[in-house]
Parts: C-alpha cells; structure tokens; sequence
C-alpha cells in the first residue's frame, strides 16, 4: 500500500503529528488538516484514497463533513474513517450513519494502526475488481449484539469477510452453507451450550482441523473448557480489545492475513512462574499473539529447560521458590551459552528501585504485571526485533542483594492480598454486570418470562456456572419451572421436578436459605444423587423472595468447579436481583392489566373523555368515541391549536369560551352545554362535564372532561 494518499483531519496537534509521522515512516503520502475548512481546502488539489476523520472538531464537526463530502460525486467514493474516543457512547453508529466506512476508537493504538488501514485498502481495491489473495472469512456465534457488532466492524477493517449468528441453530444454518477459515464462539448460547455446540461443528464435513476460539467474560469458563478439551482451538476473554481480537486472528491465520506477518511470530518464549493460574495465563496469552510459549514451574526449571534448548526471551516471575527471578537472571548472565538471551522481570507488586533491580542483575526489562499482560507483550514485541545484545549484569554487591530479597519477601503478603483483592473484584464485576443488564432488559421485555430467560444468560455469562434454572412459586404453593439454560434437552423433564429433590427447592423457598449442593445442610447421599442426575459438580440454590413475599428459587451448577464463598455471595446478590425483576415485571404487567381495562372501559363508554392543558386549552388525550360522535380523527383534536374553539359552533363560541377561560381561572369544576359542528356540517349540540386539576401546591393544571351528545333525538 506504500505511496497511497491519506488525508488526517484532527485538530489535536500530537495526534496529528504522531499519526502523520507513523503514515509516513510506511510509505503513505500524508496530508493534514485541523478543521473542516482546512481539509476542504487541501482537497481542492489532493484526492487521498482514505480519510482518517476526527468527529471531534472545532467549528463544523467531522459528522458534518463527511456527509458533505459523501454528498459530493467528486469525494463520495474516499475512503473515511471516523476517530472516535471510547467515552462517547454512541460515536460509532453516528459515524457509520453519517457515511463512514468505518471507525477507529482512540486512544490510537499505533502497533495496529497501519495494518487496519491497510486492510481498509485491500478491502475497497478487492471490491473493485483488483485481483488479491483469497480473503479470509469468520463466523463470529455470540448472542450479544454489541459484542457482535464490535468484532465484526474490527475484523471487517482488517481486511477479514464476517458471518454472523446470534445463536447455535443459525451458526450450525451458516456451517452448512460454508465452512469459514475460523469460529469465534460464545461459551453461553441462547439456545444451546457451548461445549454442545462445538461438538456438532467438529462434527461437520470439513471442520476437523478448523480454528474454533472459544469467548467468556469469565476466567472459569475457560478453564472449564480447556480442562475438557472439548474441541476449542484457543479462548479470549471479554471484554475482547479489537487490537487483541486482530493479533489473535492473526496468529490462526497468519498465511491469510491480509497484514504483514506478525514479529513475534514463531519466536520461542520461555515463561518461569510458580502460579499454576498465572503461568496458564501467561502462556495463553502470548499464544495469542503469535509467540511458541514453554513454561517452567520456576527459576531451577528454567535455568534447565534454556540450557537444554536457548529460547528467544525469558520471561520470570520475581517471586518463585527454589531460584527466583533475581536469582534466574544473574544465572542466565552468568552462563556463556545464554548471556545474550533477553530476560524480562515480571512482578505483581510495585517496586520504586525496580529498573534499578532489572539493571543491576543484567535483566533486560522490569514490568509490573497488568490484566491482559500489555505491557510485557510490548515489551517482548521490542526486545525480540532488536539485533543489540542485552547488557551484561554489573557485579551485584551481597548487602545490595539483601536488601532487594528483603523488600521483595515484604511485599510478598501485600501481593497475596492483591490477589484476594482482584478475585473479589471479579466477583462484584460480574454481579455489576448482571445489575446493569437486568436493568437493560427490563425496559425492554416486561414479560416475566423474557426477563427471567435474559437474565438467567446474564448471570451464567457473568459467573463460574454453566447451567441455571428458575422456579417460580404458584398459587397453590408449589413450584414449577419457568425458564432453564445449560441442560441437555435429555434431562430437561427430570428437571422439572428437581431430579426428585423437589423438596429442597420449597425448603430454600419457604425458609428464604441459600443452599450449598454438596454442603452439610443435604445428607451425603442425597447430595450425591442430586449432582450426579443433574450432571453438575456443584449446585448453588438461591430462595427468590423479597419480605415475606415468597416468589420461587433459582438454582446454578458447575460442571467442572467447586463451591467458593465468594460465589456464595454473588449468588446472593443475585438472587436479590432476580427477585427485584420478578416484582417490577409483576407490577409492570399488573400496571399494564390495568391500563388496558381502564381504556377498554373509556372506550366503550357513549362519550368523549377528553383532557387539556388549562393554559392553553390544548388536548393531551381525547377517546376514540370522538370521532365517532364529531367526525374529526383523534389525531387533528390533539394536534390542531384552539380546536375546540374552531369548532364551537360560531353562535355559541364567545359566550362559551368566556364562561370556560372564567371557571378556570376561578379553578371550579363545572358544566357547559353548547353546540359543535360536525365534520359533515352538521350540528351537534353537546353537554361538558369539566373538572379541574390541582398539583401539590393546589395549583391548577389539567383540565379533564366527558363530552355526552345531548342532541334532542325528533
């Protein structure tokens, strides 16, 4: 793509300078611009093939301008991407409505920036007809539409075909039609679960050795699925940044990428961390961008491991037994066969002399350790490009050393409780998750059974289970299943009846006690049985209540993870969630019961139930029956000013709408008989029974009224 022409229009100085100064060193012929007037003037004798468009700008914003130039035959067909920040909810819609091709969420993430453009480049040169390498194509299976959307706009731009499916029936639909080049799959699907799911695609002509990447938003999801190697490739986690979504792709499809191969691919990293979750993490997570990943279970092992086959970086931990990270480091400059090897130190807890520590023992790089290992993998993708040699450690002075092992041990217990800290976070994240969602689909779905359905998929998206169901209690006192997810179709009517434990359910119910499957409040045997029909390892039964009012039970199971207390918690806070949505559907629908027979009861009364504003007299609400009666639709009374005056009949108008702006003002209800002229001409004579309104303060500010046609009948 080197020589294309692009246009920058940002009127932030270091953006525009940092993006113009990135173009160029690829080879784009750059032009820029700080508002829209500029960049209309740098048009009139430059024509870019793209246009990298802030909507943020001084005076016309870039909305404004780019419907300008989409509505202009000689600019139409550039290429314009909206620069949005994350904060502005919404930015992106409005862009591609305005007639973007696409967006780009700031911060401007530099690494992938040219890749993404030229993806954007490659795609409109295929769609032209210029003759390219096959396009890779993508079924993403996720039933959130936001999510959805995200991952399709980020692959779409890097230059990959997208398929959507919102549930397992369409992605199994799409497999059939054909087979992509990789799946990314929700864990937690509407209609089937996951796990069942990646089953029938493997099982799909053609689909033996396709790249299957599983999603969650929650860490023991994946494990589960990784423990039981149930068919996936590999596991993101979401929230899924779009730079980490295209580096995954891209190290499944490297050959199919229509960016250039990746630095890290294939570089052999060799990882050295005690914690058994932490080193799984950290191997899974340079996997997906492209690095051959060993791992040791600390400093002694990797010292073995790198003598026996020198890797290209070492990655360590600081805290590890037997040898440590200092230690490993000192060991690795030490030995002339791997002195030139980059090691980077990595450690949960922040250290004020840490450069100072990483220089004085040789180590190439300190990071403090972040979710999603960020920083390391930056700092990886610039060590193993770099042709210098690290520096050789200086001589280490013994009281120096102590005193570095010294803080280091110290901040060992503050490392521990960071840890508890972030499980804890994790834990009240989700329950967050699940508030902000319950809320979402409450306004939309005051059904209680769409809510129960929506929510139970939010709360196992969110949490360590993978099965759930909800009971809700009938007027005969027992209980009956309302809405389950996660259980084969197989065992769905054994469900209905508790697998013949009923009885635990009305237990938690009436007792409004959380109940632990297997705990000490179950015999053994029983516990045993439950688990073993339900097919779970533990259950987790939640009483749905709020006061004295007793509403059902909602049960959740794991396959594959024990109890924990901090899940104990979250299921009671969940249950309090659900439980509020069950009330607030009841009354939406009771509100809603109401509403409708209070207009069945308007409606069929021989009237006009008329209401007004008493300063303007304007109409907010008139019956049905008012068309009827007078001929004129519902909608011209209410939108017409001064209807009931215009249609007074001219004999009676003054004298009336004195008399009616006098009881008002005075604020009396009263009675006024007078004549209408009908839609047809004729004349209607009828009696107004009108009532006034007062607020809280006693000031008047409706005026309501029954209109009866009082017309003598010859």
């Amino acid at each position: 793509m080197a020589g294309e022409a692009i246009l920058i229009v940002d009127d932030n100085p270091a953006n525009l300078k940092l993006v113009r100064v990135l173009l160029t060193t690829e080879g784009y012929d750059v032009r820029t611009a700080s508002n829209a007037e500029n960049a209309l003037a740098v048009l009139e004798t430059f024509r870019p093939r793209l246009i990298l468009m802030d909507l943020q700008l001084s005076g016309a914003d870039g909305l404004e301008l780019t419907r300008q130039l989409k509505a202009d035959p000689a600019t139409r067909n550039i290429i314009i991407v909206a620069l949005t920040a994350y904060a502005m909810k919404g930015d992106e819609q409005r862009a591609l409505d305005a007639g973007c091709d696409g967006y780009i969420a700031k911060p401007i993430d530099t690494r992938t920036l040219p890749d993404v453009l030229a993806g954007y480049l490659a795609r409109t040169r295929s769609s032209a007809g210029e003759q390219g390498p096959k396009t890779p194509s993508i079924l993403i299976v996720e039933d959130n539409s936001t999510t959805r959307k995200m991952m399709r706009v980020t692959l779409e731009v890097g230059g990959y075909t997208v398929v959507e499916a919102a549930d397992a029936r369409t992605a199994l639909e799409q497999m059939q039609k054909h087979v992509p080049d990789l799946v990314l799959q929700d864990l937690l699907l509407p209609d089937m679960d996951g796990f069942d799911l990646v089953a029938k695609i493997r099982a799909l002509p053609g689909s033996a050795e396709l790249p299957i990447i599983a999603l969650s938003g929650f860490l023991p999801k994946l494990e589960e699925a990784q423990s039981l190697q149930v068919g996936f490739t590999g596991f993101l986690f979401k929230p899924v940044e779009p730079s980490r979504l295209l580096q995954t792709i891209q190290a499944y499809l490297p050959g199919m990428s229509t960016a250039p191969a990746r630095p890290s691919q294939g570089r052999r990293i060799l990882v050295a961390e005690d914690d058994p979750i932490q080193r799984k993490l950290l191997s899974f997570c340079l996997s997906q961008v492209g690095f051959q990943v060993i791992t040791a279970e600390d400093g002694a092992d990797a010292l073995e491991q790198a003598r026996r086959s020198p890797p290209d970086a070492i990655v360590s931990d600081v805290l590890m037994p037997r040898l440590d990270g200092v230690e490993l480091c000192l060991a690795v400059r030490q030995d002339p066969q791997l002195m030139h090897i980059p090691v980077v130190l990595l450690s949960a807890a922040y250290l004020e002399d840490g450069d100072r520590l990483a220089l004085d023992v040789g180590a190439t790089a300190f990071v403090h350790r972040m979710p999603g290992f960020q920083s390391l993998i930056e700092a990886l993708l610039g060590i193993v490009n770099e042709e210098t040699r690290p520096p050789a450690a200086r001589p280490l002075k013994l009281p120096e050393m102590e005193y570095n092992h010294r803080v280091i041990r110290q901040l060992e217990r503050q490392v521990a409780m960071n840890t508890g800290l972030a499980q804890a976070a994790a834990v009240q994240t989700a329950q967050l998750s699940i508030l902000t969602s319950a809320s979402e689909i409450l306004t939309k779905a005051p059904d209680v059974e769409k809510v129960l359905d929506e929510v139970l998929v939010c709360c196992l998206n969110a949490s360590a289970f993978s099965m759930g169901a909800v009971y809700l209690a009938e007027p005969d006192g027992g209980l009956s299943l309302r809405v389950h997810l996660g259980y084969p179709a197989s065992i769905a009517s054994a469900l209905a009846g508790f697998f013949g434990h009923a009885d635990l359910l009305k237990h938690a119910m009436e007792e409004g006690e959380l109940m632990g499957v297997p705990s000490s409040h179950i015999p053994e045997d029983r516990a045993g049985d439950l688990l073993r029909r339900a097919g779970a390892k533990s259950m987790l039964i939640m009483p749905l209540g709020i006061d004295d009012e007793r509403l059902g039970v909602v049960v959740m199971g794991s396959t594959h993870k024990e109890l924990e207390a901090e899940w104990v918690t979250f299921g009671k806070a969940v249950s309090s969630q659900i439980s509020q949505a069950i009330l607030l559907s009841h009354t939406v629908s009771r509100l809603a019961s109401a509403a409708q027979r209070l207009s069945d009861l308007i409606q069929g009364l021989d009237a006009i139930i008329w209401e007004a504003d008493e300063t303007t007299s304007r109409f907010s609400f008139v019956s049905q029956q008012a068309e009827e009666i007078l001929g004129y639709p519902v909608e011209r009374w209410l939108t017409e000013p001064d209807f009931l005056a215009n249609h007074i009949h001219p004999d009676d108008r003054e004298p009336i709408m004195a008399r009616y702006r006098s009881v008002i003002a005075e604020g009396r209800d009263h009675e006024l008989e007078y004549r209408m002229v009908k839609a047809d001409g004729g004349v209607v004579r009828v009696r107004d029974r009108v009532r006034v309104v007062r607020d809280a303060e006693g000031q008047v500010r409706q005026v309501r009224g029954l209109m009866v046609d009082s017309t003598p009948r010859g």
